[in-house]
């Protein structure tokens, strides 16, 4: 049991100097030699391989998901800017804002469904595109095989 509260202890020293402007390696050392592990050295070594590599994972997903909301913020705010003018775009960044707050304390679970259910409702107007635009297309087609010939 006393393993695995240092274990702990690790994790949480990894987790908090993985964003101090110093090296989390340097501190991992230091916890080290505060609280050293009952085991065997290659262990040891895994172990501390394993637990920086968790942590730079975790950063890394982090500024994923935060590209991801700043990328899908701006792809929207063009096209409500577009559709609806620039007055709109306020608007429409408070309703990010308030759906990033609320999506956040949710369960993963609903988050996802929730997520799942929006995207199937982008084929409505994808499919509504395709039907308007289908003569189009077509003669586009037509003429490019014309050409081709």
């Amino acid at each position: 049991m006393l393993e695995i509260l240092k274990a702990v202890v690790y994790g949480i020293v990894e987790g908090i100097t993985e964003w101090l402007p110093v090296s989390s390696t340097g501190h991992m050392i230091l916890v080290e030699e505060w609280f050293p592990l009952n085991v065997t050295p290659e262990f040891n070594e895994m172990f501390l391989v394993v637990i920086q590599l968790g942590a730079i994972l975790a950063v890394c997903l982090l500024f994923f998901a935060f590209s991801t909301i700043l990328s899908w913020h701006f792809f929207g705010e063009v096209n409500v800017k577009y559709l609806f003018g620039k007055k709109a775009v306020k608007v429409y960044s408070l309703i990010v804002v308030v759906f990033i707050i609320v999506g956040s304390t949710l369960k993963v679970d609903l988050v996802w469904e929730l997520a799942d259910f929006f995207n199937g409702l982008m084929v409505i107007p994808n499919a509504l595109a395709l039907v308007a635009l289908s003569r189009v297309v077509g003669e586009i087609c037509r003429k490019y095989s014309g050409k081709k010939r």
